[in-house]
Order: structure tokens, then C-alpha cells, then sequence
């Protein structure tokens, strides 16, 4: 088994521990709509969620209302991510410090 074969199961894995979390937190979401750029109440479960799982989250980033910033410690990795970081498209890591941001 190759580390990307590894990597794979982990992350296949780490997916089906948080498809129940995600499936009631996306249900919660849409049975609440909030008008666009205006998502008030989902902004603020999502930020709860992740600081659930180990984010440090900074909220009203940039000034915008409905904004974030997510990082961590390298070596500590969020809960239920496996032992390396996440790589959402909306995420970006600097290798040298651990620190991810993510605006949403």
C-alpha cells in the first residue's frame, strides 16, 4: 500500500465519522434560508462546528459579518481530519507556521 493509498483511507474514513455531523448541520442550514450575503445564523453554525472540531476561529474576518478565519497548530490537527491537514479548495496553508484561513 502506497502513503497515497494511506492517505486515501484516512481521509474516506475521517468522512464517514462527520457525514452524520455535516448531513444535520447542512439539513439545519437549508431549513433556515437567509437571504444572500446576509447568512447570519448558518455563519455562525458553521463557526461553531468547526471550533468544535478544533479550529481556532476568528469571526467577522476582513470586517464582513459573515466571514471567517480558521487555523490551527501543525501537529494538532482537527478532530476527525486524520493526522494532516484538511485540503478544502477554500483553505490555504502556510507550511512554515500551520496556519490555515479560510473566508467563506
Amino acid at each position: 500500500m502506497t502513503p497515497s493509498d494511506t492517505r486515501v483511507r484516512e481521509v474516506l474514513a475521517a468522512a464517514d465519522r462527520l457525514a452524520p455531523e455535516l448531513d444535520a448541520l447542512s439539513r439545519r442550514i437549508h431549513a433556515h434560508p437567509e437571504v444572500g450575503f446576509a447568512e447570519v445564523r448558518a455563519t455562525a453554525w458553521l463557526a461553531q462546528y468547526l471550533a468544535a472540531h478544533g479550529y481556532a476561529v476568528q469571526r467577522e474576518a476582513s470586517g464582513v459579518a459573515t466571514a471567517f478565519r480558521l487555523s490551527w497548530t501543525l501537529g494538532a490537527p482537527p478532530r476527525g481530519e486524520g493526522r494532516r491537514s484538511p485540503s478544502w479548495p477554500s483553505t490555504t496553508r502556510s507550511p512554515a507556521s500551520g496556519t490555515a484561513a479560510a473566508i467563506t
